[in-house]
């Protein structure tokens, strides 16, 4: 994506709508994740629950945001690498 913005020059309707989202992978990665036995699901989980709770917040702070941004990537970029290679979810 060229054309993407850094999280911290998007609008807060613009951060508000990524943190929405990283919440929900959060939360649907860490079930997948528990279901299958890996720790890493509280993880996830615990930061669906807060981003949640503070996304407007997290949202109006560009640098938190990103710090938390980068969290979030991070737990599911760890997650995802752990997967089967051709596993779906």
């Amino acid at each position: 994506m060229p054309d993407a913005l850094p999280f911290e020059q998007m609008t807060i309707g613009e951060r508000t709508a990524v943190l929405t989202t990283l919440a929900q992978h959060l939360q649907i990665s860490a079930a997948i994740a528990q279901h299958d036995g890996d720790p890493i699901w509280k993880f996830m989980s615990e930061l669906a629950v807060r981003l949640e709770g503070s996304r407007d917040e997290v949202a109006a702070d560009p640098q938190r945001g990103k710090e938390v941004v980068r969290k979030a990537v991070r737990l599911l970029s760890e997650f995802e690498l752990q997967r089967p290679r051709g596993s779906v979810h």
